[in-house]
């Protein structure tokens, strides 16, 4: 697990997250030009919040100046908060942005990303982790996250993490996005965090689902020829066809071999949330557990769905959607004949740009 995170590190490219870091430490390059405190008034009216209500969930960390001033951290940590996906805000509609159940802070931790608080230790042993894997001095560290040459060395002097270290190196290493599994694969791997708290929640499974993976970054075409090649079965979606084939059992150790994966090669416009070139992974399983990408049973053949629970005039609805100009609503009995049989367990996504 820890020489995952650093395998994909490696491989990350400079300039697809370097944007991200001159948001957060406001550089002349900042590209969002975003207003902090506009964007969580938006969130939070378009979600039926209140600010006091977010600076209670907060349980301190938020304090009264947050309603005069909105810093970056702040909103970080507003995002982590209700698992809100940050990229979601710097590169789309704030509009659409849904809030979810706040987490439990730990006031005696940092929230480094959702779901991960670890403590000061916990962080001077991940910077030492990633010294020594990327073969880097804490003065390159430190450059590498867009601050001063000496900045980690007076950190180290002084014992004590601050939030801008933390953000910075979420950011500068996709720790928030593409790499978002393998990190916190990596802190579970370390005794940080427990994966089998968090492995039911529907909150982290859309955190964990959508982040991406390295391990089959390969050619498209490549892959394409592989994956055909494979005894697997074809799942047919009108004019599309997706690519389905047992995982192997690799793949299959980091469920502990409790249920079989299947990764799918999917066609761009088939359903939100997924791209040209994308690969999605399903668990199988039987059930809705919130609203995201589902492999459903239609008679003798499988189809590849997005289904979005609606609730209206306190009666359940459900949002069908196969491609993005075919949609429809069932309501729940209609719902219920639907045959589930997978649901996304994460994607890898071949442009992180």
């Amino acid at each position: 697990m820890k020489e995952n995170l650093f395998k994909f590190i490696r491989a990350t490219k400079q300039p697809s997250v370097i944007k991200f870091l001159d948001w957060y430490n406001e550089t002349k390059d900042d590209k969002f030009n975003l207003d902090n405190r506009q964007v969580i008034k938006t969130i939070i009216k378009n979600n039926n919040y209140r600010l006091v209500d977010v600076i209670n969930d907060g349980d301190g960390i938020f304090y009264n100046k947050f309603k005069i001033k909105t810093s970056n951290h702040q909103l970080l940590q507003f995002c982590d908060m209700y698992s809100i996906d940050i990229f979601d805000i710097l590169n789309s509609d704030v509009d659409k942005i849904k809030m979810y159940q706040p987490l439990k802070v730990d006031n005696s931790k940092h929230l480094v990303t959702a779901f991960i608080q670890l403590t000061d230790e916990q962080i001077f042993e991940l910077l030492e982790d990633f010294c020594q894997e990327l073969e880097l001095s804490y003065g390159n560290l430190s450059i590498e996250l867009g601050l001063s040459h000496n900045y980690l060395y007076k950190v180290k002097q002084n014992k004590k993490i601050p939030n801008r270290l933390i953000d910075c190196l979420s950011l500068r290493f996709n720790l928030r996005g593409a790499l978002f599994k393998e990190f916190f694969d990596y802190c579970n791997f370390k005794g940080w965090v427990d994966k089998s708290e968090f492995i039911k929640d529907p909150r982290f499974l859309k955190y964990y689902n959508y982040s991406s993976t390295n391990k089959e970054a390969i050619d498209w075409d490549e892959l394409s020829e592989s994956i055909s090649k494979l005894a697997g079965y074809i799942v047919n979606l009108r004019d599309h066809t997706v690519i389905a084939e047992q995982a192997g059992a690799e793949d299959l150790k980091e469920w502990q071999g409790k249920t079989p994966i299947f990764r799918v090669a999917v066609n761009y416009n088939l359903v939100p949330k997924v791209w040209k070139d994308d690969i999605v992974e399903f668990l199988p399983h039987d059930k809705f557990v919130s609203s995201g990408i589902y492999l459903i049973n239609e008679g003798e053949e499988e189809s590849l769905c997005h289904i979005m629970e609606v609730v209206s005039n306190d009666r359940k609805h459900y949002f069908v959607s196969k491609r993005i100009d075919n949609a429809a609503f069932y309501t729940l009995k209609e719902f219920k004949k639907i045959k589930i049989v997978g649901v996304c367990s994460y994607i890898f996504r071949k442009n992180n740009n």
